[in-house]
């Protein structure tokens, strides 16, 4: 069996990098010598993702050209591109979870990546998205999810792996809290914006707890696959692999600088 499908979430209106995005959308700000969503496009690239469906809203129609005209490999044979790019309008802005049941008939019954269109995962000898499809297969997995260490209070900012025992390069899960206390978090391990997951994850998006403000959490989707048995699995990013996220002024500037150095 084949992975090829991926949903890449691109709506959201990038408030803490204003006035840059009220000129243009986050994933079209550049990073050396390229944009955001070119570096996300070639990591489906290289993981054999080749149908991809971007998550947008109506005032970020910019996308559009950069997702179609993005060199990608072409058949050996007819020279036609091998990346096909859709795309679905967002109209309101209810999270990742919120973001991903836009894709529901563009998946059907195919397991599929999630890849954030704001993030770069940075360097490393290996494709991350592709060791996460591997282990997906591999293992039967419902959810496969990259994992980065984070020591220190940030970990607080991040959806937190509970492992079962001690884990390895690739580790059983027992739950992911969201955002926890630095002296509550489960581990040091937390999520790292590329995913990959069995059909299933629909339904537990829809039966699984809300948080307070009624909003549906993919962390509490994955928890309550967990508790039914499904396997929900994390792999870790490859020593030199870091994340690059192009959500504030700051974290902009440091990817910046570490693409060009």
């Amino acid at each position: 069996m084949r992975i090829r499908k991926a949903i890449l979430p691109a709506g959201g209106l990038g408030t803490r990098l204003r006035p840059l995005t009220h000129l243009m959308p986050k994933e079209m700000l550049p990073l050396g010598g390229q944009v955001v969503l070119q570096y996300v496009l070639q990591e489906c690239d290289a993981a054999g993702l080749d149908t991809l469906l971007v998550v947008l809203n109506r005032n970020k129609t910019a996308l559009f050209p950069v997702s179609q005209e993005t060199p990608c490999p072409r058949d050996p044979v007819t020279g036609i591109p091998s990346r096909n790019v859709y795309f679905a309008n967002q109209e309101e802005q209810g999270g990742l979870a919120h973001a991903m049941l836009h894709g529901e008939a563009f998946v059907g019954s195919d397991p599929f990546a999630v890849a954030l269109g704001d993030t770069v995962i940075h360097g490393g000898e290996r494709s991350l998205l592709g060791r996460l499809v591997e282990a997906h297969l591999e293992n039967g997995a419902a959810a496969t999810v990259a994992a980065q260490v984070i020591d220190g209070p940030a970990i607080s900012r991040y959806g937190v792996f509970d492992p079962v025992g001690e884990p390895g390069e690739v580790f059983s899960v027992r739950r992911i809290v969201e955002k926890p206390k630095r002296e509550e978090a489960p581990s040091n391990l937390a999520i790292t914006a590329r995913y990959v997951f069995s059909p299933i994850i629909f339904q537990a998006c829809r039966e699984c707890r809300r948080n307070a403000a009624g909003e549906i959490e993919l962390t509490e989707a994955m928890t309550w696959l967990s508790e039914r048995g499904h396997r929900i699995q994390g792999v870790r990013m490859d020593p030199g692999q870091s994340r690059l996220d192009i959500g504030n002024p700051q974290s902009y500037a440091d990817a910046f600088q570490k693409v060009m150095g």
